[in-house]
C-alpha cells in the first residue's frame, strides 16, 4: 500500500544516521510511504521517503511486534542490480546498518550530490531489513513496491521522484 502525503519524517545513510527517537527536519515535499512486509505476509513496520533540498530521507519505523536488526538500502538513479539468478543481493547495497541491539526505528539521511540528482528524478528504492520479535525469531522484511525482479526470491521495490522546491511542493 502506497500513499503520498506532506509530513515531517524521514532517513539518513552515508552520514551518520539520526539518533534512535530523533526525526528528519521538517519538509513541504510529499512523503513516498508504503508498508514494511516481513515474511511475504506480515505487516512489520511503514516505510517514509522525502528529501529537502539537500537530502533524500528514508524513515523505517517498525510496528510494536517487531525491532530491525539489519537494515540494508538500495537508492540510485540506476535500475535495481540483480545477480545471475535475477534477485537482488542486498548485502551488496550501499547503504548498511547493523543494530546490536535491535532498535525500533531507522532514520537515514543521504546527501543528493552523492547520489547525483536533479530536480524531478527518479530513484530506484530498495529496502530490506532483518526484523526480530519479542521472542528473538527472525524475519526477512522489505519495503513494499510495485516493483519485482525475474528471480524466485521475493520483495519488492519502488521509484521515487526527487522533489524540486522545497517550498513548493504541491501538497
Amino acid at each position: 500500500m502506497q500513499r503520498f502525503f506532506v509530513a515531517a519524517t524521514l532517513a539518513a545513510l552515508l552520514t551518520p544516521s539520526l539518533a534512535s527517537g530523533q526525526t528528519p527536519p521538517p519538509t513541504n515535499c510529499p512523503v513516498y510511504e508504503t508498508d514494511l512486509t516481513a515474511g511475504q505476509t506480515i505487516p512489520a513496520g511503514t516505510v517514509r521517503v522525502s528529501n529537502t533540498p539537500t537530502m533524500l530521507y528514508i524513515e523505517i519505523d517498525t510496528n510494536d511486534d517487531w525491532d530491525l536488526g539489519v537494515v540494508h538500502i538500495y537508492a540510485s538513479t540506476v535500475d535495481l542490480p540483480l545477480n545471475g539468478g535475477g534477485n537482488p543481493v542486498p548485502g551488496s547495497f550501499p547503504y548498511q546498518t547493523v543494530y546490536t541491539p535491535a532498535e525500533d526505528v531507522h532514520v537515514e539521511a543521504i546527501p543528493l550530490s552523492d547520489l547525483q540528482v536533479d530536480c524531478d528524478d527518479n530513484l530506484y528504492i530498495a529496502i530490506h531489513c532483518d526484523v526480530y520479535d519479542a521472542s528473538g525469531n527472525s524475519e526477512t522484511a522489505w519495503a513494499e513496491g510495485p516493483k519485482t525482479w525475474p528471480g524466485s526470491r521475493w520483495g519488492w521495490y519502488f521509484c521515487y521522484t526527487v522533489c524540486c522546491d522545497d517550498l513548493d511542493c504541491p501538497e
